[in-house]
């Protein structure tokens, strides 16, 4: 019995690339957390969707920028936080957002191939969207 909780109480050491890390420290900061905990919950949500066999959102985020940003460089859209779409056919619901953090629009990602459904036109449409939001502005 004392061999087990001397292995429940190991601690796991992960050398992380320093710009990872900074970012991690950052944010733990802003949201008044330390570092540790904040760590292990995004360990925890990142396991618990993979566990569930669907791609995790951190990839149906990249997956959704790839086809929204594409070739632009210097696009106004921020990316917001993916959320789970538990539709006949379940989804990543991606935000695309202006800097002021008004939705543009939202792209779904298949959680389960990772496929992007947004088209062309639809992002032509976006690109209008953008201009004419940041037209308004000024």
């Amino acid at each position: 019995m004392q061999n087990m909780n001397a292995q429940a109480n190991q601690s796991v050491i992960i050398q992380l690339p320093q710009d990872l890390l900074s970012r991690f420290e950052r944010l733990a900061k802003q949201r008044g957390q330390t570092f540790d905990s904040l760590a292990l919950n995004a360990i925890e949500r990142f396991l618990q969707e993979v566990e569930t066999g669907y791609i995790a959102s951190i990839v149906a985020r990249r997956a959704a920028n790839r086809v929204v940003f594409g070739d632009l460089a210097g696009l106004s859209l921020s990316v917001g936080i993916p959320k789970f779409i538990d539709l006949p056919a379940p989804v990543w619901r991606v935000p695309f957002k202006s800097f002021d953090g008004v939705i543009l629009v939202e792209v779904d990602v298949d959680a389960k191939t990772g496929e992007v459904n947004f088209s062309a036109g639809e992002r032509e449409a976006l690109l209008e969207r953008v201009e004419a939001h940041y037209a308004k502005k000024k």
